[in-house]
């Protein structure tokens, strides 16, 4: 999997060795509280479908990353009828076979907010997460999926780097999903779901999902349900997934722990050198990207970069064999 060709720099040669490497996964660790009180990683609450899980997943050259997966383990105490135990089935069925259409009834049935729905919604992700664990035991502990997370402000050419990039991909041979967040009106509580309409070549993909979704309200740049999503398109055989967050600020970076690596795209001429020290997003940021640097806007990028690499230099490390690299890019100069 060639995922370094989103930036070109030196972390090439990293990100090739990252995605040969195999992973040692640990058990799960379930619980129904954020403190165990014995140093255990904990997951953060995220919504009220259930019980929660953490997974960490170290690389045998010391890098670890934790990975939060939303369960749902909860025993029920009303059996589901037949008319709705042959739904949750068929949509099981449908979606380990890779069917697309089953994969975004799933997603529907579990951002509902209706309380019958929901039940239903708990037990299809305990059969997914059943079948996940197991294709992970064949696959001798190695994660279905890799996960990219790309954030940024309004108007970074998040979704329109998507496209170029998520075409890349799927020339190579990936299935790719795409889990785009669009924000919600704060009057009316609609959403524009608009992303899509920028990826008009990659929705045409046949090995491409695309699924726009609405913050409804949740903070951090995703949504309530994001975890479960990616679960859900995992587990219909998916290996690509990348997540694109809505138009963020510096505090918001929820993202972060549902990937296993998160790019921050950033617009030339975004701010001066205090910008670019100022903590927040950038410190859980693995990779760092000027985008549309072409132009006349290719000597404001290059300052721009400038001043990220020497930002970067001034955070704490987070990982002994990575650092966060910065580059600039542009999508009418996007080649593999």
């Amino acid at each position: 999997m060639n995922i370094p060709m989103l930036l070109q720099h030196s972390h090439q040669r990293f990100l090739k060795g990252l995605l040969r490497t195999p992973f040692r996964c640990y058990h799960f660790i379930f619980h129904s509280s954020t403190h165990l009180g014995s140093g255990i990683p904990c997951a953060r609450p995220f919504n009220s479908l259930g019980l929660h899980c953490t997974k960490w997943m170290l690389l045998s050259n010391g890098l670890k990353r934790k990975l939060c997966v939303q369960t749902t383990l909860k025993e029920h105490s009303e059996e589901l009828s037949d008319k709705e135990q042959r739904f949750v089935d068929k949509i099981y069925s449908g979606l380990i076979q890779g069917h697309r259409a089953c994969l975004a009834e799933a997603i529907t049935l579990v951002e509902s907010t209706h309380k019958r729905k929901k039940e239903l919604a708990q037990v299809l992700l305990q059969k997914v997460l059943v079948y996940h664990r197991e294709q992970e035991q064949i696959n001798k502990g190695k994660p279905l999926a890799f996960r990219v997370g790309l954030s940024g402000p309004p108007g970074a050419g998040k979704s329109t780097f998507i496209e170029y990039f998520g075409k890349m991909l799927t020339e190579r041979g990936h299935k790719l999903s795409v889990l785009a967040v669009d924000p919600s009106s704060c009057t009316s509580g609609g959403s524009l779901l608009g992303d899509k309409t920028r990826m008009i070549e990659l929705s045409r993909d046949m090995n491409a999902y695309i699924r726009p979704s609405p913050t409804s309200g949740t903070l951090g740049g995703v949504t309530r349900t994001t975890n479960e999503a990616i679960l859900l398109c995992e587990g219909g055989g998916y290996d690509i997934i990348l997540v694109e967050t809505v138009g963020v600020g510096q505090a918001e970076f929820a993202v972060a722990d549902m990937v296993d690596m998160l790019v921050l795209l950033l617009p030339p001429a975004g701010g001066d050198e205090l910008q670019g020290i100022k903590r927040g997003i950038i410190e859980v940021a693995d990779l760092v990207a000027v985008t549309k640097s072409d132009g006349d806007l290719i000597v404001p990028a290059r300052r721009m970069q400038a001043e990220y690499v020497s930002a970067l230099k001034l955070l704490r490390k987070r990982s002994q064999v990575w650092r966060p690299k910065v580059s600039l890019r542009s999508v009418l100069h996007f080649s593999p």
